[in-house]
């Protein structure tokens, strides 16, 4: 018997001791949700969805949210959400604050939850002011390029509907149209539903309202905007985008030669000329009377691009919209000014067929072309970035007269050089200097060193002179190399005119190709030069980080430093004669001319 309750004891000891741990354990894992959307202080727009962080509820154990919601038309009371998100079902007050908060639940219900975790926002609540979402329009299309047809709907008959879409929340809505050609005007259409109910019709989620006209709001072949209010009471929401329409009479099949209509200070004598591409884009004058500025030129229902209407009024100057397929179209120029909407029309074919023979360049006469070049001479290549402009469809340079030809080019001229050209022909001048002082000293020296008689003053002078006259000499060549090097480098276009004209590469054949790509000397002494250049840019850092490591492994050992010290200054030295022999090869070329 005491082991019965002993076992009966421990066993109630046990479950006990076990739920409080389970309970302990599911309140450990639910955490506060975060993150709300709206934000704490934000406006929202309706329909309102209330959002936050999600939580983790264990594999196989059902959980979800409970909500609470209060406003002026909202009492406070806990609403399940399945999901972190709650979408609220009840129109909110436009201007009125709400405030909400939420928490974490074991459990599939308002009915069957069990434990909850903490309130969000340490239990505080979370604000929001409720407002109306900014309509969105549907039609007539935003755009100006395409007519918005009258009565074109069977429900506005003689007028134009405007359409959007329905706005949560929102119990009537102001429509604003502007005439923005002719004699303009702005006309708010208030709370269209009770006011104009005849007009005004609510369907599914769209709402449509056929202008009236009663106040002759809609003329043909006139440009509007418009845009849409919603408000809920007296208190507008966000308002629409302005969208644009031009207002046209009802589209109808034209016949080939549809009549033209004539007023007796208005109308066309001719359309030139009269049939275009279908890409468009084609210059057409339309000759006539009563033209004036803000007239419009309709090609079958496409405006055409004005250009120019004459001061006296008898012509205007228009480019052909595009159209999809060939065929004759109704030329349509309507009198701005009138208040009437008239206008006049006249006809247009799209065609895809060539221009005819009379409106191509003609080809080159017989015995007229382009004399060749004298030998020595030829057209200097464009330098890079640089091409010659096509010349427009339908146009060429004329033929030159029998025994004319365009003076050919001086040697060595070039085009008007650059900023780097400028300075390139600087150092020019500068290197010229540079070798005649050079030249000066070294005659100076040798006429001291021939009548110094054995003075040592004056060999010393001498000598000095030749010493400055090598080094002048070195400085102009290594100014040279750098320049050429600085300007290979930039990619920047050669500057000095080439005497005897440039040298070409190899002619192609059928045999072995020339590797060096050149047949000219001064070609292959460019392409010797460039690759020991080239390897001199490859092997001279490795020689200076060797010395480099010398010096730093040195630890005062003389014969090492002294080894590093000379790698220095040969690694230098070589470096500058590969620099002069750069320079070297266009002051031959300027001796020799090659």
């Amino acid at each position: 018997m005491k082991k019965v309750v002993f076992i009966l004891c421990f066993g109630i000891l046990g479950a006990t001791l076990s739920l409080f741990l389970g309970v302990s354990f599911a309140d450990a894992q639910l955490v506060a949700p975060s993150s709300p959307s709206p934000a704490d202080g934000a406006t929202a727009e309706q329909p309102v969805t209330l959002q936050w962080s999600r939580a983790d509820f264990p594999e196989g154990v059902s959980g979800g949210y409970i909500v609470e919601l209060q406003g002026q038309n909202i009492a406070r009371q806990p609403r399940w959400a399945p999901e972190n998100s709650y979408v609220i079902p009840q129109n909110l007050l436009v201007g009125a604050p709400y405030q909400w908060r939420v928490t974490t639940c074991f459990g599939s219900g308002i009915s069957s939850f069990s434990d909850c975790g903490p309130w969000s926002n340490n239990g505080n609540d979370w604000k929001f002011t409720a407002t109306l979402a900014k309509p969105t329009l549907d039609s007539p299309l935003n755009t100006t390029r395409k007519a918005a047809f009258i009565g074109s709907d069977p429900q506005c008959l003689g007028s134009i509907k405007l359409q959007w879409k329905k706005v949560v929340g929102a119990d009537r809505y102001n429509v604003v149209l502007n005439r923005t050609s002719g004699t303009t005007f702005s006309k708010t259409f208030e709370d269209i539903k009770r006011l104009y109910p005849t007009v005004f019709k609510e369907e599914g989620s769209s709402i449509s309202f056929c202008i009236p006209q009663d106040g002759a709001w809609i003329k043909p072949l006139s440009f509007y905007n418009w845009r849409v209010i919603p408000f809920q009471a007296s208190k507008p929401g966000i308002q629409s985008d302005t969208w644009e329409f031009f207002a046209a009479t009802s589209p109808t099949t034209p016949p080939t030669t549809p009549p033209t209509i004539k007023f007796d200070d208005f109308f066309i004598t001719s359309i030139l000329p009269s049939t275009g591409s279908l890409a468009g884009g084609t210059e057409v004058t339309i000759s006539g009377k009563g033209f004036k500025t803000g007239t419009t030129v309709l090609f079958g229902g496409s405006f055409g691009t004005m250009i120019k209407v004459s001061a006296d009024g008898i012509s205007i100057t228009v480019k052909t919209p595009s159209r999809d397929a060939p065929g004759i179209v109704t030329v349509r120029v309507t009198d701005p000014q009138a208040t009437d909407g008239r206008s006049v029309t006249g006809n247009f074919q799209y065609t895809e067929a060539p221009l005819p023979p009379g409106l191509q360049a003609p080809p080159l006469e017989p015995g007229l072309q382009a004399r060749p070049l004298e030998p020595g001479l030829q057209a200097r290549p464009l330098e890079p970035g640089l091409q010659a402009r096509p010349l427009e469809p339908g146009l060429q340079a004329p033929p030159l007269e029998p025994g004319l030809q365009a003076p050919p080019l001086e040697p060595g001229a070039a085009p008007p050089p650059g900023i780097f050209g400028v300075v390139d022909r600087a150092a020019n001048v500068a290197f010229t200097a540079l070798i005649i002082a050079a030249i000066i000293f070294v005659l100076v020296a040798a006429f001291q060193f021939l009548t110094g008689g054995g003075n040592p003053e004056a060999i010393s002078g001498a000598r000095d002179k030749l010493i400055w006259a090598a080094v002048g000499i070195a400085i102009a060549l290594v100014s040279k190399g750098v320049a050429v090097i600085l300007q290979t480098s930039l990619g920047l276009p050669s500057t000095e005119a080439k005497p005897g004209g440039s040298c070409p590469g190899p002619a192609p054949s059928g045999g072995i190709q020339n590797p060096l790509n050149t047949i000219c000397f001064s070609g292959l002494l460019d392409s010797i030069l460039n690759v020991i250049f080239t390897l001199s840019l490859i092997v001279v850092p490795f020689v200076v980080i060797y010395a480099g490591f010398l010096f730093v492994t040195g630890g005062g050992n003389p014969q090492q430093i002294s080894r590093a010290r000379d790698t220095l200054i040969w690694a230098a030295v070589g470096f500058g004669v590969i620099l002069i022999s750069k320079g070297l090869p266009f002051i031959l070329k300027d001796i020799l001319g090659i």
